[in-house]
């Protein structure tokens, strides 16, 4: 019969250093998420100008 895997380390988890661990703050977040959007899909308006200036003219 096999033995199962055992890892020589204690298992380490990624927010085990964060000390500031707390609840989100969804609200803010929301608003994050809607600017950063809003800014790409701007982002996205000017490439789309600039490949098409023919379209500025009407």
């Amino acid at each position: 019969m096999r033995d199962p895997f055992r890892p020589e380390d204690q298992f380490i988890y990624a927010d085990a250093d964060l000390k500031d661990y707390g609840p989100i703050n969804y609200k803010a977040a929301s608003i994050y998420a809607q600017m950063k959007k809003v800014k790409e899909q701007q982002k996205l308006q000017e490439i789309y100008d600039k490949q098409h200036p023919e379209e500025d003219m009407l």
